[in-house]
């Protein structure tokens, strides 16, 4: 089981901003995942005081999942310690985020956060949804689940995040590309986080690669599914795992979508909360 420690360090260490660096084959025991398979999948960085234009690569922050043309859901954990629109933007469609991004990023008009999200001695509703200026356009977004996770139910995790890590982590070790694995759900009983400390999560691991894991940077991203219309349902919000990254067959922890969808639902129609 993992400790109060584990859970609470690697919270706060996974919203850490890093920089580019160069290309690294895979996530952590994953492996490469292509944009035009998931445009509906965002990088959150940092506001950058020379603009956009004469940047010549795109620093990660953390991932978020585009549900709506303005609206992007992530966790709430990667902006606790600066908790302001202005400090961050949103990118979309990065195929390579180590070389100039190709279109403008999103400006945050308004971080939509609950008053009883809490990451600490307890990590309790990691969720957020940001609202964009502007809108953006897609054939088709990531939607909101309709119904319960099942135990041993398959999904993808896709981020830019760590894809190995020695000490506190280097940003050397963070992927050019996009990058992808699969987990399957566990039983809450048998997860690693510790019963009563975690609220509104899920966790989830593949027992077929021991040390595929998210990590540092993957924060916010998207665990999801896809039904049989082919349509993307956005079950999970990346939360928190190993301090270390490094453990094997340890449980990574999602934010439980299907409990927030009305919040969330709430939000885009324009009732704030």
């Amino acid at each position: 089981m993992a400790s109060s420690n584990v859970v609470f360090i690697a919270c706060a260490v996974f919203a850490t901003t890093f920089y580019c660096s160069e290309a690294v084959p895979r996530i952590i025991d994953g492996i490469l995942a292509h944009i035009q398979d998931f445009p509906f999948v965002a990088l959150i960085s940092p506001r950058h005081w020379m603009g956009w234009q004469h940047q010549r690569s795109i620093q990660v922050h953390c991932g978020g999942t585009l549900i709506h043309p303005r609206f992007v859901v992530t966790a709430f954990h990667c902006f606790m310690k600066k908790g302001n629109a202005s400090n961050y933007v949103v990118y979309f469609y990065v195929q390579n985020r180590c070389q100039p991004s190709t279109y403008p990023p999103h400006d945050i008009q308004r971080l939509h956060s609950r008053p009883d999200s809490q990451v600490g001695t307890k990590v309790q509703h990691d969720i957020m949804v940001l609202e964009l200026v502007q809108p953006r356009v897609l054939p088709f977004y990531a939607h909101l689940p309709t119904e319960r996770l099942t135990v041993s139910q398959i999904g993808t995790v896709v981020g830019f995040g760590l894809v190995k890590i020695v000490g506190s982590g280097n940003p050397k070790d963070l992927p050019c590309s996009l990058q992808q694995m699969n987990e399957f759900v566990l039983p809450l009983a048998r997860c690693d986080f510790v019963e009563g400390r975690i609220i509104g999560a899920f966790c989830a691991f593949n027992p077929l690669r021991h040390f595929a894991t998210a990590c540092r940077g993957d924060s916010g991203g998207p665990w999801f599914t896809r039904d049989a219309n082919g349509d993307f349902i956005l079950f999970g919000v990346s939360s928190f795992g190993d301090e270390k990254c490094n453990q094997e067959r340890f449980h990574d922890a999602f934010t439980n979508v299907y409990f927030y969808r009305e919040w969330i639902t709430g939000i885009v129609n324009g009732f704030l909360y």
